[in-house]
């Protein structure tokens, strides 16, 4: 379900800060996927200069990305991962190229809409 939709400049802000065309659709693609999410709140937010886009589920920010020019960084955050569907385990098993940061996070860039389908069908399924 999506949060701040009447506040749709946050919306646009995050649009406007990707100019590669390929991670625009794949914006597109999750931004509508993510109002499908039964189980899950999202919504734009700012960390500071940072722009992002949270999903929460019973209050805990599970994932995040953060548009840039060319791709969408999306994070496993570490709440996440007490889910086993989300274990350490799972996550590299299904997405072999994310990396994990310092916190223990796994990020991902995703490209293109195929990527962001392979992300939220994993999130959704």
């Amino acid at each position: 379900m999506l949060k701040h939709l009447e506040n749709e400049n946050r919306y646009i802000a995050h649009l406007e800060n990707i100019t590669e065309n390929d991670a625009r659709k794949a914006y597109f693609y999750i931004i509508g996927a993510s109002a499908c999410l039964k189980n899950y709140v999202c919504y734009p937010s700012e960390h500071g200069y940072i722009k992002d886009f949270r999903f929460e589920y019973n209050k805990n920010w599970y994932f995040a990305f953060i548009p840039n020019q060319k791709w969408l960084l999306f994070y496993f955050r570490l709440p996440c991962q007490n889910n086993p569907k989300y274990s350490r385990e799972a996550i590299v098993n299904n997405f072999p190229e994310v990396d994990e940061n310092n916190n223990g996070e796994y990020k991902l860039s995703i490209l293109n809409i195929d990527m962001a389908v392979r992300v939220m069908s994993y999130i959704a399924g």
